[in-house]
């Protein structure tokens, strides 16, 4: 295999690392990436009332900083829930696969382990 193969082959292996360590969301603009390094991806998102996110899923690795006041409808499966946050709230998520619709707006800084 030629050097330039495996050089190609390595740049796709990590920019595909890259992506799968960003959360995003199917209905949503993603989230600022603040950081990125070998060990964290940190990402800034911001969400306005009303603004479906749409069914997307975390892989259990992450760790959301609320930075505003803000209230969702939170959705697993058929189960629904309003969740309430407050600024400097600090929680892991697990591995889920789930959907949420804010009712005011809302911002959060979320820590993917890679």
């Amino acid at each position: 295999m030629s050097k330039k193969l495996i050089v190609i082959a390595v740049a796709i292996v990590g920019i595909a690392g890259i992506l799968l360590a960003q959360q995003s969301y199917p209905n949503a603009e993603d989230p600022t990436v603040v950081l990125d390094n070998d060990q964290v991806v940190v990402q800034k998102f911001d969400v306005q009332p009303s603004e479906w996110v749409g069914v997307h899923s975390h892989d259990g690795n992450q760790l959301v900083v609320i930075l505003e006041d803000s209230v969702l409808t939170y959705r697993v499966g058929d189960e629904e829930t309003d969740v309430s946050y407050a600024a400097g709230d600090v929680f892991w998520i697990d591995a889920v696969e789930h959907d949420h619709i804010p009712t005011t707006p809302g911002a959060a800084v979320i820590v993917t382990v890679k």
